[in-house]
């Protein structure tokens, strides 16, 4: 097997700090072996606390995080496009996006799982918005419906007024 220079070594590790969105590294038994800045910062778990502790036990009130990580270490496939609110210490739980892929061995073997967790936070308030400008159009809709009608019997009554 082809061991990998610490200088490739050190990039990589720098590539993983600088990188916006969670990354996090298991083994096949589910214990994290990389902790990246990101998933630090939206957790508020050390990369200290986190590395060498089971999935299971760390992301304990993330239970759809830790049942994606097992669904890829069990089937050997990645996953994506899944949505979950992150629960984090000291802050409201984070509207993430969740992708899960396989790292494999030399022979293409499972020898753990790749999680990364996006936040989506932005895209949820976007959301929001376009919800709110259609309740909006379409209250405005009715309001002109309900003008139109109303004004319909007025012009009658002015040109009856009008005559007389």
């Amino acid at each position: 097997m082809h061991r990998l220079s610490p200088q490739f070594t050190d990039l990589t590790a720098d590539i993983l700090s600088g990188i916006v969105d969670g990354v996090a590294v298991t083994d096949e038994k589910g214990t994290i072996i990389i902790w990246n800045r990101a998933i630090e910062e939206m957790t508020g778990i050390t990369a200290a606390d986190a590395i060498g502790q089971a999935a299971s036990t760390l992301l304990v009130e993330n239970t759809s995080i830790v049942s994606l990580i097992e669904k890829t270490l069990a089937t050997g496939r990645s996953y994506s496009d899944y949505e979950a609110d992150l629960s984090a210490r000291h802050r409201q739980p984070l509207p993430v996006g969740l992708v899960s892929s396989v790292l494999p061995d030399a022979e293409g073997r499972a020898q753990g799982a790749i999680l990364t967790v996006r936040d989506q936070s932005s895209v949820r308030d976007l959301k929001d918005r376009i919800r709110r400008a259609d309740r909006l159009a379409a209250i405005g809709q009715i309001a002109a419906g309900i003008a139109h009608e109303i004004k319909n019997p007025l012009v009658g009554i002015r040109g009856a007024a009008q005559l007389l």
